[in-house]
């Protein structure tokens, strides 16, 4: 990308105009001052070296696109020859100052190999406006910056007098070259040793309740949350016992690697490499010597327990079948964890570090089912674990414990949850850290998969984490100092108008929500579109036109709507949503919001769905959760209501019609398309998946009914692909360079394809001070 300095200003996105001579930019709470390079929040000046503020200039008049590094370092640094660790120590600076947008988003956003973009909203203020330079710093003090040279290591003081907080230190790194592939302990950390802080940031995080104002003392206690990774796609994060490292994976396409990363430094090195297969579920032995770590092979249920040194080695296979994350004894000498046979009942069981000698301790079966990973106690006489009962509609989730002298299991808590997925005790014994929804929260989408801290004994919960972000189910650990580690998963979404061929070039920006079209996005034949969008802490369902212009809600009563899908004469709308009894059924609505009606009744899931060309039947997937194991069929359903038919496939969700509807396609175990006969089911053909290949919310079908379309990654980002059904090599209808699509569907006139895609981020972070 070129860049062209113009005086001050770069033109790039932000035009210049006549009443711009003032060269000052608003966003929110801030103002930017481009000729003295001057940052004031509220009114007040915030003391930030000239190279920092030309960073963010550089960036906000660039809004929207990305920035590479080489650009801002030659613009920043136009006079000088510096190392990359500058930019990363401004940009480190500015996240810090700037903290997260208003709806929770990031003002300077990491792309992975790419650059930055700044998200905010930038103005030019006209003339007349700006504000008196030499009374804006007078409201609060200034803030000390000096650097302090040690060696080869360069050391930022700053202290506010404002605040108690202690000096932020950052170093900035020397040129150094490591092993991706390590094999001893003394080279590995001679080499992490080398690399400096690359950007951990305060996010958005609130502690619970209403706090008095806190003394010096308090504010030395108040939760602090950095960000360990920086642009990474992280999966199943963990933290070493001691704190100094913690490990995670990552999926490139058909690839899953394992990594490992010594805490509050930006390198990192690869343990293992996994083709065609899904790595989860990592846990450090108690001396910290050990990681074992889940690998499942793509499409395949069960999966097998690896252990791998933590300095680098060759895995281990010790287990094998559908289990859960490890959980260690005290003394580290025995492992627990949760196990699936093939009849679907589920036991809590225990085994020697090997693997070896393998007995269960708690046996559930039916539909009262273990849930989650077992939870050693710091003490190791008890074990904690989640147990199901699908008797109830909708199923309940409670904490339960076994004491390992007795076997006798007994209630932890006695809150009832959705869902719990991983846990883990505090060091101290005071209480467990768990992922889950609570039962109170299931309507609340802000509030699912949240960390919570379930105290003991008492099983009184408190949600930690408050971000609006849901968080990875298999990302969580804990040090012995009470550190925690999580992984938040941020989605930011618009949707966007295209050429049907998929040209990038052509793509436009229809809205400009947080959320837009990422939970069900389709086109009506006016020429408008209808989706969901995030209000506040709801998703809601919207009608605009094509443009974005005139958006107006729909259905107002409910908090939580998804799958939306459109009848093709534009009559009605149908979507999924939460009912009074908390378990998710089918609805249509009319586009102007009259007519609304539930269409599927009793103690099934309906989520996805699919209306015939002719508008007269739904397809749905519906999940029958009081079977044994659970069953997964479609149906076939009225669309003004009546008794449901069930078609002859099995185990296939999200139906999707073909242009005909003689045809629906839906996808098996993630891994192919099957397509099959509308009328009663019978399987025709099936379509594997390319490598790392997801389909969602279907298979789409293409205007001609010649292939299928999914969507594939590609180098940090993702494109859709189409099948063709003559077998042929399948093909990109895209060629987007980044982001990712997170919904698409073509206009009625197989003119314009309309894709809801965004920038998700999925960093380690490590949360402090949470209880």
């Amino acid at each position: 990308m070129s860049l062209n300095l113009s005086s001050n200003y770069l033109d790039f996105n932000i035009p210049m105009s006549a009443g711009g001579e003032n060269g000052i930019f608003e966003f929110d709470r801030f103002r930017l001052d481009s000729h003295v390079l001057m940052l004031y929040r509220d009114g007040a000046d915030l003391a930030l070296p000239p190279k920092v503020v030309r960073t963010l200039l550089v960036l906000v008049q660039n809004a929207g696109a990305i920035v590479s590094k080489d650009d801002l370092i030659t613009e920043v640094w136009s006079d000088s020859i510096v190392e990359e660790s500058n930019l990363s120590k401004c940009l480190y600076q500015l996240r810090k100052t700037l903290g997260n947008r208003p709806n929770g988003e990031p003002y300077i956003q990491t792309f992975r190999r790419r650059g930055y973009r700044f998200n905010g909203e930038a103005h030019l203020v006209p003339n007349g406006s700006a504000p008196d330079r030499r009374q804006a710093g007078a409201e609060m003090p200034h803030r000390i910056s000096t650097v302090e040279r040690h060696g080869n290591v360069l050391r930022v003081v700053e202290w506010s007098p404002a605040s108690n907080a202690e000096p932020l230190i950052e170093t900035v790194p020397q040129p150094a070259t490591i092993s991706t592939k390590p094999s001893s302990l003394t080279i590995l950390l001679a080499a992490l040793a080398l690399v400096a802080v690359a950007g951990g940031g305060l996010l958005g995080y609130l502690w619970q309740g209403n706090a008095p104002a806190a003394t010096i003392a308090d504010r030395q206690r108040e939760i602090t949350v950095t960000r360990l990774t920086n642009g990474n796609f992280v999966w199943g994060a963990t933290i070493s016992p001691d704190g100094s490292y913690f490990a995670y994976s990552e999926i490139d396409a058909d690839e899953s690697r394992l990594f490992v990363q010594q805490t509050g430094q930006n390198s990192r090195v690869e343990l293992v490499s996994m083709p065609d297969h899904t790595i989860q579920g990592t846990a450090f032995s108690p001396d910290g010597r050990w990681i074992y770590f889940l690998g499942t092979k793509r499409g395949d249920l069960k999966g097998t327990l690896f252990r791998i040194p933590t300095i680098g080695g060759s895995p281990t296979s010790l287990l094998s079948g559908s289990i859960s994350t490890v959980s260690f004894s005290p003394d580290g000498q025995e492992i627990a964890f949760m196990r699936v046979n093939a009849q679907h009942d589920t036991s809590l069981m225990i085994a020697d570090k090997e693997g070896r000698g393998e007995r269960a301790i708690v046996e559930r079966r039916g539909l009262v089912t273990i849930g989650s990973n077992g939870a050693w106690s710091p003490d190791g006489t008890k074990i904690v674990f989640s147990e199901w009962d699908r008797t109830k509609s909708p199923g309940t989730s409670r904490l339960k414990m076994v004491d390992m002298s007795t076997g006798i299991v007994s209630s932890y808590s006695d809150e009832s949850w959705d869902v719990n997925s991983r846990t883990e005790w505090l060091p101290d014994g005071s209480g467990i850290a768990t992922i889950g929804t609570r039962a109170v929260d299931r309507a609340m989408p802000i509030y699912h998969h949240n960390v919570y801290f379930v105290s003991y004994p008492e099983g009184v919960s408190r949600r930690i984490t408050n971000d609006g972000n849901r968080h990875d189910l298999t990302g969580l650990g804990i040090a012995r100092d009470g550190s925690l580690i999580a992984v938040p998963v941020t989605r930011t979404c618009q949707i966007w108008s295209m050429k049907a061929t998929g040209d990038a070039a052509s793509a436009v920006q229809v809205t400009r929500g947080s959320a837009d079209g990422r939970a069900g996005l389709v086109p009506l034949p006016d020429g408008r579109i209808a989706y969901t969008a995030r209000t506040a802490e709801s998703l809601t369902l919207w009608v605009a036109n094509d443009d974005g212009s005139d958006a107006k809600q729909i259905a107002t009563g409910f908090d939580y709507n998804e799958e939306l899908r459109a009848d093709p004469a534009g009559r009605f709308l149908v979507f999924s949503s939460i009912t009074k009894d908390s378990a998710h059924h089918l609805f249509r609505v009319n586009p102007d919001g009259s007519d609304l009606r539930q269409l599927t009744f009793g103690n099934t899931y309906e989520i996805d769905s699919a209306v015939s060309p002719d508008g007269k039947t739904i397809v749905t997937h519906s999940e029958n959760l009081s079977a044994n194991p659970t069953t997964t069929v479609l149906k076939k359903i009225p669309a003004d209501g009546g008794e449901p038919q069930v078609l002859a496939i099995e185990n296939c969700i999200s139906p999707v019609f073909s242009p005909d509807g003689s045809m629906l396609s839906c996808v098996r175990n993630g891994a192919e398309a099957v397509i099959v006969t509308a009328s009663d089911g019978r399987e025709i053909e099936k379509l594997p998946f390319p490598p790392g290949a997801v389909a969602n919310f279907g298979a789409v079908w293409t205007p001609d009914a010649a292939g299928l379309i999914v969507m594939t990654p590609e180098g940090g980002t993702n494109n859709l692909t189409v099948l063709p059904r003559d077998r042929s090599k399948p093909y990109k209808l895209t060629n987007f360079t980044s982001g990712s699509i997170f919904r698409f569907a073509f206009s009625h006139d197989g003119r314009r394809l309309f894709v809801a895609r965004g920038y998700p981020t999925q960093d380690a972070i490590l949360i402090k001070n949470f209880k």
